[in-house]
């Protein structure tokens, strides 16, 4: 009898880890950090002078515009009032089930609007998305345009969009 007792005692001891080693991964999953995603369009230019424009964000301005802006002196460009290029850098929140849901078939528009994932996206989720766009300042033409987005819930680890930007400075840095 005590060997059958001692017997159970261990497998219930198995058993108990397993559900705590199960419960810690599915925890480990709802606080996570949020995925960024960033796509680039067109050849970073060569380097030159830049000034940042139009830049009105409220919070957080010079956390994100700082980090790109040393990203991109780190490629060459100067940061000067007289410059060869302006710099954009756009940021827009919406809800994560407001998009497009489109085909991988379908390069061009993948990505454009992205839905927050496959799955029905949550009702508290958001889509926080960063441009920085490089444009000829004698006429105007867009010559690069970097986008990054990320699915958020507000609340949850929401750092303002600077693992964004940092991802995006990343990439910068990797061309």
């Amino acid at each position: 009898m005590l060997l059958g007792g001692m017997r159970t005692s261990f497998f219930s001891r198995v058993r108990f880890t397993g559900l705590i080693v199960i419960v810690s991964l599915l925890m480990a999953g709802c606080i996570s950090s949020p995925r960024q995603e960033v796509r680039h369009h067109g050849q970073l230019p060569s380097p030159g002078a830049f000034v940042f424009s139009g830049i009105e964000f409220g919070e957080r301005p010079a956390e994100l515009t700082a980090g790109l802006g040393k990203a991109l002196e780190a490629r060459g460009f100067q940061e000067t009032d007289r410059a060869r290029y302006l710099v954009q850098i756009a940021r827009s929140d919406r809800p994560g089930n407001v998009g497009l849901s489109v085909p991988e078939a379908v390069p061009a528009a993948a990505g454009a609007f992205p839905k927050s994932g496959n799955r029905a996206p949550r009702r508290t989720e958001r889509i926080r998305q960063l441009t920085l766009s490089i444009n000829s300042a004698s006429d105007g033409q867009e010559l690069y345009r970097l986008q990054g987005s990320e699915v958020y819930r507000p609340g949850k680890a929401d750092d303002g969009g600077v693992r964004l930007a940092n991802a995006m400075r990343a990439h910068i840095a990797g061309q």
